[in-house]
């Protein structure tokens, strides 16, 4: 907010005479406009420009009346340019209302308890808070402003006479930085991280919703990032799963092994699981190999559908023997 010299009530404004006026057009400060000064010969200049729109000329007066006039008074108004009728009630109003605009009249103390001005202060007349407190049950801290509402406001009755201002909300740094903020230079004065660990958090605007700020955690980038890379690359196999025991039911991962090696003297079993409790993805292929003496049987999990060809069972049957299972459908695979 623009902040106007400190003066008294003036009856005769010089040019050079300084009020305050809101620029709508300029909406740097806020949505409604930016509040800026102006001089009293600027107001005088706007205000002819606007009043040889709608007066009707000296000349045009004189022709259509029979009213004469001595000839100082013929003078005077051959300074007035009138294209139509008006209202001069309205222009004094019009005139009188730029007079009691905004007029700062400099700091108020909220804790001496009582509103400025002692009760002589003007409608227009506006105070900034250097010193928070309480005054008719109405809290002010300091940078808060003041608005009286009314001539000759209340010193001690809030409603009907002031406006509060509240600046408790208002932006006085920017993590630690003051002044003219530069985003790229908080940025780049920060401590480097080289590994990111799952619980660090990025910012981002969300396109999704009018681009507010939002916060993701590092394991949900991940976890987007892996979504759209899987359509791109495959995953190189891994290492063998080698299993020593009777029973194992695949998981997330398997489809990237070299293979499931069921090494076990005693007869074991592979099962593939449903969809619901192991969501491997369509076209997964797994290698399944019996590594040890015991027979290895592929079995169906709850829901689960397995189709083979007549000449392939399920049970392998003999060491070293093999057997490969793809998922073609949520619970459908088919063993080769």
């Amino acid at each position: 907010m623009a902040i106007l010299p400190d003066r008294s009530e003036l009856s005769s404004p010089a040019d050079g005479d300084l009020y305050m006026t809101t620029d709508v057009s300029d909406t740097g400060d806020a949505a409604t406009g930016t509040d800026k000064k102006i001089t009293w010969a600027n107001i005088k200049l706007a205000l002819k420009t606007y009043f040889d729109t709608i007066y009707q000329p000296l000349s045009a007066v004189l022709t259509a009346t029979t009213a004469s006039f001595t000839t100082a008074m013929a003078d005077k108004l051959g300074f007035i340019t009138v294209t139509q009728g008006v209202d001069l009630d309205q222009m004094e109003a019009d005139i009188a209302a730029l007079a009691n605009g905004m007029s700062y009249e400099g700091n108020w103390d909220a804790s001496a308890g009582s509103f400025p001005g002692a009760g002589s202060a003007q409608k227009g007349f506006f105070y900034t808070v250097s010193v928070g407190g309480t005054v008719d049950g109405v809290t002010f801290v300091a940078g808060d402003r003041l608005i009286a509402t009314v001539d000759n406001a209340s010193a001690t009755v809030y409603a009907a006479n002031w406006t509060q201002l509240d600046a408790t909300d208002a932006v006085t740094s920017v993590d630690g930085a003051t002044g003219n903020i530069e985003l790229a230079t908080i940025l780049f004065a920060k401590t480097a991280k080289t590994t990111p660990v799952d619980a660090d958090t990025v910012s981002f605007t969300d396109s999704a919703a009018a681009n507010v700020l939002k916060k993701v955690t590092w394991a949900n980038v991940k976890v987007t990032l892996k979504a759209y890379f899987d359509t791109l690359y495959v995953q190189p196999r891994g290492a063998v799963n080698t299993q020593t025991g009777t029973t194992y039911t695949l998981v997330i991962g398997d489809e990237y092994l070299l293979g499931v090696t069921m090494n076990n003297a005693a007869a074991n079993t592979i099962t593939i699981p449903p969809n619901a409790d192991v969501a491997l993805p369509v076209g997964t292929k797994v290698f399944i190999t019996q590594g040890g003496a015991g027979s290895t049987t592929i079995a169906a999990g709850a829901g689960v559908t397995i189709n083979a060809p007549a000449s392939v069972t399920a049970a392998i049957g003999e060491q070293h023997g093999s057997r490969v299972v793809q998922k073609i459908q949520t619970n459908e695979w088919l063993l080769i």
